[in-house]
């Protein structure tokens, strides 16, 4: 099997006409056969998905799935993640703990190869949460080759922007820290600074990446290049070689588009 797949963060980009075409020519350029969109479109602004639904499936994507990641912490920006796929195989949400997940079968026509894939948007706030995720993840792909795909709001402890992250960590905490909520849905700069600084610092101690190290993953970027406002790789596409021969090549990380604030990855998986 090589099976080309891609994850992207569009910041609701498909719930919005003016972005979703975007959005959609750039996956047609890509030629991916999966790809996992994290904040595919918010819930409740979902007027134009089924344009961009369309839009997928005239590119050969029969397997559309797409999921709420139904929060319970009164966070106004409720976000879905979305898997599209030109692979026969099956498709289900499941829970990560707080937040739904894909779980994916694909099946190798020609060969029968069966790979399961966890596509996921982990929560951003707490470290402590997204090890507990990762952990549920593995669980879910144990003994089989895999894969687990998507923005994981988590590094690895490697390299100098993530220690620099890291270092932060003391500093940051001493910052106002405080979410929108349905409430008092507006924050002030500083908050909002204060927000991504705490959350990166957390983000950047790689224990959650560990949890998926520790179970065989490896990532498809040797160079763990930033994805996220050219300072962190929060973006991933990671592989467990199982009892098969599975690798990753071809890793791809595009331009920043203006639509979002993260960039499209890619890599083609060899089994």
């Amino acid at each position: 099997m090589s099976l080309a797949v891609a994850a992207w963060n569009v910041k609701s980009g498909l719930g919005n006409p003016e972005t979703s075409s975007e959005i959609i020519a750039a996956v047609d350029a890509m030629d991916v056969d999966v790809a996992i969109f994290s904040e595919a479109y918010t819930a409740g602004e979902t007027d134009n998905l089924e344009a961009a639904l369309a839009g997928f499936r005239a590119l050969g994507y029969t397997s559309v799935v797409h999921a709420e990641n139904d929060d319970a912490d009164h966070r106004l920006d409720r976000r879905a993640t979305m898997v599209i796929s030109r692979v026969g195989g099956s498709i289900d949400v499941v829970r990560l703990v707080s937040r739904n997940a894909m779980l994916l079968e694909l099946i190798d026509p020609d060969t029968d190869v069966r790979l399961k894939m966890v596509g996921a948007h982990l929560d951003d706030r707490r470290e402590t949460t997204r090890v507990k995720q990762t952990t549920l993840a593995s669980q879910l792909l144990e003994g089989d080759p895999a894969l687990v795909v998507g923005d994981l709001n988590a590094m690895p402890r490697i390299g100098f922007r993530q220690n620099f992250l890291n270092d932060l960590r003391p500093l940051t905490t001493r910052l106002p820290y405080q979410y929108p909520t349905e409430l008092e849905p507006k924050i002030s700069k500083l908050n909002r600074f204060s927000n991504i600084a705490y959350r990166l610092g957390d983000m950047a101690t790689g224990d959650a990446i560990a949890v998926l190290r520790s179970a065989g993953f490896i990532d498809a970027d040797h160079r763990y290049s930033p994805t996220f406002k050219g300072v962190a790789q929060l973006d991933h596409i990671l592989v467990k070689r199982g009892d098969s021969e599975v690798s990753a090549a071809n890793f791809q990380r595009y331009p920043k588009k203006k639509l979002s604030d993260h960039r499209a990855i890619s890599a083609t998986i060899l089994t």
